[in-house]
């Protein structure tokens, strides 16, 4: 299971649940992860809720031609939170839903190739071909491992949580 550093909306809660509720499991083939945020560089990697939400190139350029909404469905979720009439948690995710730029949302970055992707592909890999499970599972480096920035300096690593 993986959690985003600063979502707001589902937090680490759901997937703490996921984890400890998947009793059929074994426990050395599942890991609970934190994926998190990294300012260092350009652009900054953000571990929210909307992270895993990238979508395939294609889509970015046909929303150029305005053929596809860039995400119509954000103004209500931020609205449908705030009416919640909720303090605290429902304002923050509120908040959060509108802090995403639509020029930004959903671009494959460092959180997906690094994150996302790699974890899938390894459980895959492990699961159906008995092979490359150092990538998705156990706390190793290559698990852990989120890559450097331009500069050389190593990205902030998944923690196990």
């Amino acid at each position: 299971m993986v959690a985003g550093e600063e979502d707001k909306i589902a937090r680490d809660t759901d997937a703490k649940k996921i984890y400890i509720g998947a009793t059929s499991v074994q426990k050395d083939d599942k890991d609970l992860l934190l994926l998190r945020s990294d300012y260092h560089g350009e652009p900054p990697l953000v571990a929210n809720h909307f992270a895993p939400a990238a979508r395939d190139a294609a889509l970015l350029e046909s929303e150029d031609k305005g053929l596809v909404s860039a995400n119509p469905s954000r103004p209500r979720i931020a609205e449908r939170l705030r009416k919640a009439g909720r303090q605290g948690k429902a304002r923050e995710a509120a908040d959060e839903v509108d802090l995403i730029r639509a020029d930004e949302a959903g671009k494959p970055d460092a959180l997906d190739f690094y994150g996302f992707w790699k974890l899938f592909d390894g459980l895959y890999q492990a699961a159906f071909f008995g092979r490359h499970r150092e990538f998705a599972l156990g706390g190793t480096s290559q698990q852990k491992s989120m890559g450097i920035w331009s500069d050389g300096v190593p990205v902030k690593e998944i923690e196990v949580m």
